[in-house]
């Protein structure tokens, strides 16, 4: 049986905005967005959820992690999105841009917001890097389909995620909070790309980091030119974990002032 971990923050007074829901990224959990994010948006009136996906922490749905898809990740956004009267916002954050997207095409959303996501075109440029510059990491990880030698290595996995800015005691308790993923997820998201969505009657801001990398502030700019309509925003001094960094909170505010010129 499905059991899906789910933090929330609700307002204080009941709110007439839209729910969030937060999703993040390959090898985090919910966890990464309740350091700054859902308290700070619960204070602006808005009802905020983020939930672990299937197969880490206490999220379970009965298969083992590495048989897990992305099709099974968006029905996890599915089984909460369910519960909410309103069609909700999705903020998807690398990978998770990626499941918001595939949602956003299946199933009625406000709007979305894709932070440092991986784009329609998919992930397999992130996975050819990694190989580039630690092979031997990368051969070990496709050998025992775990991507150990990656998170466990601190100095790697805090370089890949998050800028020189990040408080030390915020870079030490994430990094050592980092799950395997997926390789299922990992093919899906490098052959199975998203295809085009013409219809799409919701706004949608992209917002990149000029230090991220994972997902370059090219790619980012790519995503928003894919989506002809959408809103770029490319911030400085930020790593790829943008909810996690020293300034986060300007992020958080270009988001909420978007959110209330769109919604």
């Amino acid at each position: 049986m499905k059991h899906l971990e789910l933090i929330s923050k609700k307002t204080k007074i009941k709110s007439v905005k839209n729910p969030i829901i937060f999703i993040h990224g390959a090898c985090h959990d919910a966890y990464c967005w309740n350091e700054y994010f859902l308290e700070y948006f619960a204070e602006h009136n808005i009802d905020s959820y983020a939930l672990t996906l299937s197969g880490r922490g206490s999220s379970r749905n009965g298969k083992a992690l590495h048989t897990i898809g992305i099709d099974n990740f968006v029905s996890d956004v599915k089984l909460i999105a369910e519960n909410f009267d309103k069609n909700p916002i999705l903020i998807g954050h690398s990978m998770g841009g990626f499941i918001a997207q595939k949602y956003a095409q299946q199933h009625g959303v406000a709007g979305l917001i894709l932070m440092n996501s991986v784009p329609p075109s998919g992930v397999f440029f992130v996975l050819f890097k990694l190989f580039s510059k630690h092979p031997l990491n990368f051969f070990k990880a496709c050998l025992t389909l775990n991507l150990k030698p990656f998170i466990s290595n601190s100095e790697i996995s805090s370089k890949l995620f998050l800028s020189n800015n990040v408080d030390h005691k915020v870079k030490s308790k994430f990094t050592n909070m980092l799950h395997n993923e997926s390789f299922k997820a990992l093919y899906d998201m490098s052959f199975k790309t998203l295809k085009k969505n013409e219809r799409n009657g919701y706004p949608i801001l992209v917002i990149g980091s000029e230090q991220d990398n994972v997902i370059s502030s090219e790619i980012v700019s790519k995503t928003a030119k894919y989506y002809k309509h959408s809103t770029l925003e490319i911030f400085k001094e930020m790593g790829h974990d943008m909810m996690l960094e020293k300034k986060w909170k300007n992020v958080a505010d270009y988001i909420i002032n978007w959110l209330n010129k769109n919604l």
